[in-house]
């Protein structure tokens, strides 16, 4: 499975062969390939194991991607399993963060991301 954070335009990816329930609703995808959508004409394709797809746009909650020079989407939900980031490309993730709980008042704030620069102890 793989994160928005590398899901950045211009990285490629390779479909893969994991079973995922997003992408095979009804059991309507017998070769286990990505399923999506042809940005042209509302045309549901299927995408083959093992073909390279490159990031048009950043995922929210559907991602655009070309496979040669035609432009498809799918579902972000489906698509991060269905593809592994190929071997040997560079990770172009922003710096790194890490998880902290914040305390007010004795009582904990929501989770949030911060960098680690930023953190003052008082």
């Amino acid at each position: 499975m793989i994160e928005k954070a590398i899901c950045l335009p211009g990285n490629i990816f390779v479909v893969n062969n994991k079973v995922s329930v997003e992408n095979d609703r009804y059991n309507k995808n017998p070769n286990n390939a990505l399923l999506a959508h042809s940005t042209v004409a509302y045309k549901e394709i299927e995408i083959p194991v093992g073909t390279r797809v490159e990031i048009v746009t950043k995922p929210g909650q559907n991602v655009r991607f070309k496979v040669g020079n035609k432009t498809y989407w799918t579902w972000w939900n489906g698509f991060r399993v269905k593809v592994d980031q190929i071997e040997g490309q560079e990770n172009v993730i922003p710096e790194e963060t890490t998880r902290y709980k914040i305390y007010k008042g004795g009582k904990p704030l929501k989770p949030k991301y911060f960098k680690l620069n930023k953190i003052k102890n008082k």
